[in-house]
């Protein structure tokens, strides 16, 4: 049964990976040109990735990915549960937790751009 886990962790953790990337190559078109380098644009995604300024679609793509990061941890702990190793079971239901806690508060920033987009929307 832990294999399971472990197939479904691994898959969401290349979901998550491949729309991180999507995300990431839509930002550094946007960013200023100092910062489109690869080594400065990654770490520059996090920062600009909810802006008011990024649209939305790629605001949304960031938060889905920070949601299947979330899900992956979580399948691995319980996967890690399943095979009887609780010491990294407990470490990944921890990583479970930053990750979560992450892409709520990410979620709600988006939120909170997407609603500002329609009321701007609205006032024209």
């Amino acid at each position: 049964m832990h294999i399971a886990f472990f197939v479904l962790g691994g898959f969401l953790l290349f979901v998550s990976a491949i729309r991180t990337y999507s995300v990431q190559r839509a930002i550094v078109e946007t960013l200023p040109p100092q910062f489109q380098e690869y080594e400065k644009a990654r770490y520059a995604v996090s920062v600009y990735a909810l802006e008011p300024t990024t649209p939305l679609d790629v605001q949304a793509d960031y938060v889905r990915s920070e949601g299947l990061a979330c899900g992956a941890c979580l399948s691995i702990s319980a996967g890690l549960f399943a095979a009887d190793h609780a010491v990294f079971g407990s470490l990944a239901l921890i990583a479970f937790a930053w990750t979560g806690y992450g892409a709520l508060a990410d979620w709600k920033t988006y939120k909170s751009n997407r609603e500002r987009a329609q009321r701007a929307s609205e006032d024209i």
